[in-house]
């Protein structure tokens, strides 16, 4: 009997009804962005702010209350993997607001673990967002023959893309390496999003200062008053 083992898998994970108040997040995003500056990254268009540190995201709402959340679904993600014996850190995150026809093109997160974002608002048509699979193994599907040879499945073996349509206060959690786009926001009203990076440092491995500053850090910020 012929068998087919799934290996090698990618995961996403998502989380619907964080228990946040979406309506802090709007009202954030609004406020920060009549006060700073952005910058031009992924985006095209749109608003996407500077990044704030882990000492901002730890210590002011709304990211503080993020923070927690965002920490409890990748401790769900490690124990998937398989990971043990770490500590995990929210290195930077940062603010997206798209208006009508703004997008972000295909890119990664470099130099974290795993990334994500989170949804405060998301009006109809605004944009949903894809993973894709890595350039190099669409390509193996597709070098024996032409686009007629190739069909289109819905199925972790051949399919190319996986598409969300996200809702207001939904979170999403992935390997930071994992290309994804942020589609065109064909509505009439802003999409407001919030993305950042998580590191993980093993236990197991002294990283000198620089574990000394994390372990300084998560003990500042559980001590420090809600």
């Amino acid at each position: 009997m012929l068998k087919c083992d799934y290996w090698f898998p990618r995961g996403i994970w998502h989380q619907k009804d964080c228990g946040l108040d979406t309506q802090q997040f709007v009202d954030f995003a609004i406020d920060h962005r009549g006060a700073m500056s952005g910058r031009q990254a992924s985006n095209e268009g749109g608003y996407q702010s500077n990044d704030w540190g882990s000492e901002m995201i730890h210590t002011i709402e709304p990211w503080k209350g993020l923070s927690e959340v965002i920490y409890s679904a990748v401790d769900v993600a490690c124990q998937d993997l398989g990971f043990k014996d770490f500590a995990m850190l929210i290195t930077n995150g940062w603010l997206n607001i798209n208006g009508p026809g703004d997008l972000n093109h295909c890119h990664s997160h470099p130099g974290a673990m795993f990334a994500g974002v989170y949804y405060a608002k998301v009006p109809p048509k605004s944009g949903g967002i894809t993973f894709l699979r890595p350039f190099d193994e669409g390509h193996k599907f597709k070098s024996w023959g032409t686009a007629y040879n190739y069909v289109h499945g819905t199925n972790p073996l051949n399919n190319e893309i996986a598409a969300y349509d996200p809702e207001p206060d939904q979170l999403f959690i992935f390997p930071a390496d994992t290309l994804h786009r942020v589609e065109t926001n064909k509505g009439s009203e802003e999409r407001i999003s919030y993305s950042f990076n998580v590191t993980l440092y093993s236990t197991h491995i002294n990283y000198g200062s620089i574990q000394k500053s994390i372990e300084s850090f998560t003990q500042s910020v559980s001590e420090s008053p809600e």
